[in-house]
């Protein structure tokens, strides 16, 4: 059972939330937020984020929430990740500047987690594609480096190894491209494809 109360002062609020188990009356999880009043909608939204990811992380046992994770017992790393994975979705220029900041901070929290290094890396290529990049090429080549630097941490990533057949395609070197891309096609389903294709899966 999810329980929360707000308080408000001048122009601040604060805000309790805690999971407790229906059953035992125990304490599973709390947290409390303070910010400022007027910035009621990004609180909303940041508090929604949080209390979901939280329930998500606590109510899932052991390896079960390191592989929901992908790879990571950071929990704030994994929240920025989701964070980023949500902006990256936008395809436009304010959303991948915050898709990428995240991504940083994903990294700098935890170097060892491939997927903030799969999505920093899809950032570059939609530079790229969104006609934001200074130097397409160069923003490719760091596309590639960085999809290679997650494989490398994480060979069995799907998504880093399609993705990053589409950018060797980019590029036009079209059999490097496919190849990557075949390996993973014939072992994902067409319903899983959309995610797939964004890296978000």
């Amino acid at each position: 059972m999810l329980e929360g109360s707000v308080r408000k002062t001048e122009d601040k609020l604060r805000i309790t939330t805690q999971l407790i188990d229906a059953l035992t009356g125990h304490h599973l999880w709390a947290e409390k937020y303070d910010r400022d009043l007027k910035d009621i909608f990004a609180i909303q939204d940041e508090i929604s984020f949080k209390v979901v990811t939280a329930l998500q992380v606590k109510l899932t046992d052991g390896e079960q929430a390191l592989t929901y994770a992908g790879g990571t017992k950071n929990f704030e790393a994994y929240v920025r990740y989701l964070k980023g994975v949500d902006y990256v979705k936008r395809i436009n220029k304010e959303g991948n500047l915050l898709a990428r900041k995240m991504a940083e901070e994903t990294i700098a929290l935890d170097p060892n987690y491939p997927r903030g290094y799969r999505l920093l890396a899809m950032t570059h290529w939609l530079d790229v594609r969104l006609g934001l990049s200074k130097d397409p090429k160069q923003s490719l080549t760091e596309s590639v480096r960085l999809y290679q630097k997650a494989l490398a941490m994480d060979p069995s990533d799907g998504s880093a190894r399609v993705l990053l057949g589409y950018v060797f395609t980019i590029m036009r070197q079209y059999e490097k491209g496919w190849l990557r891309q075949s390996r993973v096609s014939r072992s994902v389903p067409m319903h899983r494809w959309p995610t797939f294709i964004m890296g978000t899966s």
